[in-house]
């Protein structure tokens, strides 16, 4: 009985093998736990950064939003400070935002010294974009209670946003995954 020899191209086996070697790898924001919130960078002597990926926060009637991301680096003590930046989206034309002051039941947190990004339109609404900075004990104790509330003041109104049960519980796994660590 003859045994009959299976030619396959070089190229196939290597297509084979590097198909493969792709199936195993997941990226980190597709992990369960909490990573898909945000992403963390070794910063060799500065420690880790961390980016905490935007977090919604919305008014009673949801015509209002902002998206709130942070980013810090720690290192052995809770010593730097967090930049914030924030998103308003609004359907009517909000063209400056005077002052924010962010709190729950352990901190408040005033952003008044806001830096001016841009101002887009983004499909049918207006997207406002702010940046500020904040201790990070601040935010840390922000991130202990998952209550918050977002005062954005415009031409003296105070525009009240708060966490959806949705971002609430993303605020309990940030702080679980990250804060709780320090």
């Amino acid at each position: 009985m003859r045994v009959k020899h299976i030619v396959i191209p070089v190229k196939a086996l290597l297509l084979f093998f590097l198909l493969g070697a792709c199936v195993g790898v997941k990226h980190g924001g597709g992990q369960k736990g909490g990573k898909r919130l945000f992403e963390t960078f070794y910063v060799g002597e500065g420690g880790t950064q961390y980016f905490i990926k935007p977090l919604e926060l919305r008014n009673d009637n949801g015509e209002q939003q902002a998206l709130l991301d942070f980013t810090f680096r720690y290192k052995d003590q809770v010593k730097d400070s967090v930049t914030i930046n924030i998103s308003f989206l609004n359907k009517n034309l909000v063209k400056k935002v005077d002052s924010c002051r962010l709190e729950n039941g352990k901190v408040k947190l005033s952003l008044q010294s806001l830096k001016y990004m841009f101002l887009e339109l983004q499909g049918k609404k207006y997207n406002l974009r702010y940046s500020s900075r904040a201790a990070l004990a601040d935010v840390y104790k922000l991130f202990q209670d998952k209550s918050w509330t977002l005062h954005a003041y415009v031409s003296e109104q105070d525009n009240k946003l708060s966490c959806p049960s949705s971002t609430q519980k993303k605020v309990e796994k940030i702080y679980h995954h990250i804060f709780s660590l320090f």
